[in-house]
């Protein structure tokens, strides 16, 4: 990235990705051969946000597993595979939850919207980066845009 006229890093998102500089946000983006690039300037920045998701019916679904694999086994009288099968169908179920479970962080402008994979930051590190971007967009504005 080359830095306009009076413009410095003010932080880098670990992992590296989307950069802020006193004049704007800009984030770089290689994935499966793809490169992106979106770039908004603060004065333009309308929004920041946290999205957290999940798929919690998966960890409904890995329940019912186990409870039908206990049900079964006290009708199968003493023969315990059906509640272990119920255990192995209901594990896999558990594991898609937590591998559902996503955390991005948006930036948006009217135009565009940048998008970052967050799932492996702490809550606090976000939000310690978003009172950053709108520490820096409140200096912006303060000072004209200069």
């Amino acid at each position: 990235m080359t830095l306009m006229t009076d413009e410095r890093i003010l932080l880098e998102s670990e992992p590296k990705g989307i950069t802020l500089t006193t004049h704007r946000i800009r984030s770089d983006d290689e994935h499966a051969g793809t490169t992106t690039i979106k770039s908004i300037m603060l004065e333009e920045l309308a929004s920041c946000a946290v999205v957290q998701s999940s798929n919690p019916i998966l960890l409904v679904i890995a329940a019912i597993c186990g409870i039908i694999g206990l049900v079964a086994t006290m009708n199968a009288r003493g023969d315990v595979s059906p509640f272990v099968v119920g255990l192995v169908i209901g594990g896999i179920f558990v594991v898609a939850y937590f591998a559902s479970r996503q955390q991005v962080l948006a930036l948006a402008s009217s135009g565009t919207t940048i998008r970052s994979n967050a799932r492996d930051m702490k809550l606090q590190a976000i939000k310690q980066f978003i009172d950053r971007i709108e520490a820096a967009k409140n200096d912006r504005y303060l000072t004209g845009g200069r």
